[in-house]
């Protein structure tokens, strides 16, 4: 009898050692994608072999770890342009089986929504509706990156000196990065947001690099149809500038 309870005691450690802040029920850690883990303090969702953790706070992308390697690439908390106040933050599966956070914010962006999709990539939406009045001009999202594990940086396919300062904000369409262990592409489905960054500025609380509308803020580009391209749509039509659509692909 004793060996018995001995053996069920053993049985029964790695269970009562599980972090007591981790809801177990939300959905089962194994290989279908995606998959989360949802804490007190953030929403992990595990697509393949990338895991994407989410800050519960403010609904934030705080982490990226993509095999065995860690990728310290984090949203910026701060919205630029604006002093924005964050009002709740939800998240939930869709029926095609991405999960999407939401961010609600006053006054902009009204909604950011974040999507992981099955296929490991993610889809960033930060869009004004009809009740903000006022101009877009340079609101946007920063995002910060180790700057040490940087080898190689491209925006439009074009090689940037690094780790120069871009003074001026740019307009892209693609920006690509490359780590010592990691890859990651960021595209805008819409051709006329802007990208500056300053990363070089050591020691600085701002963002290294930021995405926003830009000065002159007219028209954009006609998304295309969700699920069917991961790019940037055609100048086919335009329509008003009341958000941006971000993509991004790390590998």
């Amino acid at each position: 009898m004793k060996i018995i309870h001995i053996l069920w005691i053993t049985f029964l450690i790695p269970f009562l050692s599980v972090d007591s802040n981790r809801d177990q029920s939300i959905e089962n850690w194994g290989n279908d994608s995606p998959t989360v883990r949802e804490s007190t303090v953030d929403i992990q969702v595990k697509v393949g072999e990338k895991l994407f953790v989410f800050g519960k706070a403010q609904g934030t992308l705080d982490n990226v770890k993509i095999g065995m390697h860690l990728l310290n690439f984090a949203q910026n908390p701060t919205i630029a342009g604006v002093n924005a106040d964050l009002n709740q933050v939800t998240w939930k599966k869709l029926k095609n089986g991405a999960i999407q956070i939401q961010s609600y914010y006053k006054p902009w962006p009204n909604i950011l929504t974040w999507l992981v999709l099955p296929d490991g990539k993610l889809k960033m939406e930060a869009i004004a509706t009809e009740s903000y009045q006022h101009s877009l001009a340079n609101l946007g999202l920063g995002f910060d990156f180790p700057e040490e594990e940087l080898k190689k940086l491209e925006l439009n396919d074009q090689q940037l000196a690094f780790p120069d300062a871009l003074t001026e904000a740019k307009f892209f369409k693609n920006v690509s990065f490359e780590f010592a262990n990691a890859k990651l592409n960021i595209q805008s489905e819409l051709s006329d947001l802007a990208f500056n960054s300053n990363f070089s500025n050591k020691g600085s609380k701002d963002a290294d690099f930021v995405i926003s509308f830009p000065e002159d803020i007219h028209t954009q580009s006609t998304p295309s149809a969700p699920g069917v391209t991961f790019g940037v749509a055609n100048r086919n039509s335009v329509e008003p500038m009341t958000k941006m659509v971000l993509w991004f692909d790390f590998q």
